[in-house]
């Protein structure tokens, strides 16, 4: 529904995201590309809430999305009794149809509240396989108060369905969606800051130092891929997490290997790579693999429902969690193999723009949305969007 120069017209059905900051991490992007869709549709009115400040997230939102920080609460009883009184005020200011909070505390903050605020549902969306599990009212009221359910792997779904109680009718499983990303810099331009040759063979894992990424098997496998290509270099690209002071130790007693840091241009480092390795041993759908997948990369990555998902049943790079070897051979394969690269490379790319689009992803949100805007149960979908039986 737009206008005859193809704007947006203002809809009278508003739907609320709510993530938890507006710096951005692989939820908040999806949050972006999905406010974004469903602006640009024109069915809807879209405003984006969140708990944190940040320039990220609104800078990359289509014009006329609205945003609004609200804060649930603080420590103390109190203190969080009367945060939780001006949370559901403000959500309630809204005048949301449908919330749709992304990850673990925006899950159980809008779901505890939604039915106070006049909307009409409020979809649980599980984004990883249940990192954040407590047990306490707030997560229970949130799970027993929710009107549907989207996981975006099937791990997710596992989760939400063994573990926390949801019956498997009420779960639709949804991926997530890619938008190729462009480089700020070139791959010229970012191997001449880092000082590789430009003929070097670079293997890049972009992911936060967290113990669920497994970056230690990574660089034990290290020296073992280096062999094939003694020139070559391994990036890592990421936030500090509860892992950073080790892998900062393990990575300083070996060679050819840099810790970047978080990375604002991940297109040009993408671009700079020859491979993507993800040595993660828990995940939902790996952003990072769907974007190196659109970058044209080949990727080597573990073998767990979220990357299988991504890269597909038949990937031959697909290694167990947690064993250095196998990733070391892998990488030795592809290092020394310039056409299997790219052939690779270029079917990853072909896949993570036909399956994995936002248009594809975002139509499937839809299904779930328009039952729950008449009152209805969705559907529960497959991994990819498609219709259970």
């Amino acid at each position: 529904m737009s206008d005859s120069k193809g704007s947006p017209l203002v809809s009278t059905i508003r739907i609320v995201i709510v993530i938890r900051s507006f710096n951005l991490g692989g939820a908040e992007r999806q949050a972006v590309h999905l406010a974004n869709w469903i602006h640009l549709s024109g069915d809807f009115h879209v405003e984006v809430v969140a708990f944190e400040a940040g320039s990220a997230v609104p800078s990359l939102l289509a014009p006329g999305i609205p945003v609004k920080i609200l804060h649930p609460g603080k420590t103390g009883l109190f203190s969080r009794f009367l945060g939780a009184i001006r949370f559901t005020r403000g959500l309630r200011n809204t005048r949301a149809d449908i919330f749709i909070p992304f990850t673990d505390w925006p899950n159980k903050a809008v779901g505890a509240v939604w039915p106070l605020t006049g909307a009409k549902a409020c979809i649980w969306n599980q984004r990883d396989e249940g990192r954040e599990v407590t047990g306490r009212f707030l997560e229970r009221r949130a799970l027993k108060q929710a009107s549907s359910f989207v996981a975006n792997s099937k791990s997710g779904v596992d989760f939400l369905s063994a573990h926390m109680g949801v019956e498997p009718t009420r779960i639709s499983a949804i991926p997530n969606c890619v938008v190729p990303l462009k480089p700020q810099q070139s791959r010229e331009q970012w191997r001449e800051q880092l000082s590789i040759d430009p003929q070097a063979f670079v293997v890049t894992m972009v992911a936060s130092l967290s113990r669920f990424k497994d970056h230690p098997t990574l660089l034990q496998a290290w020296p073992l891929a280096r062999k094939a290509s003694p020139g070559s270099m391994l990036l890592l690209a990421g936030r500090d997490g509860d892992r950073g002071p080790r892998i900062r130790e393990l990575a300083s007693e070996l060679e050819g290997v840099h810790l970047l840091g978080e990375v604002d241009d991940v297109g040009g480092l993408l671009a700079a790579s020859d491979v993507l390795a993800h040595s993660s041993f828990r995940e939902g759908t790996p952003n990072a693999i769907l974007e190196a997948m659109a970058a044209g990369l080949p990727v080597v990555a573990t073998d767990i429902p979220g990357t299988r998902a991504a890269l597909g049943p038949d990937c031959r790079w697909l290694i167990p969690a947690r064993d250095a070897p196998a990733l070391a051979r892998a990488i030795e394969d592809l290092a020394r193999d310039q056409q299997l690269r790219s052939h690779t490379g270029k079917q990853n790319r072909e896949r993570a723009l036909q399956e994995f689009s936002p248009s594809k992803v975002s139509k499937a949100w839809l299904d779930v949305i328009q039952p729950l805007l008449q009152g209805e149960n969705p559907k529960p979908f497959g991994t990819h969007g498609q219709k259970g039986h």
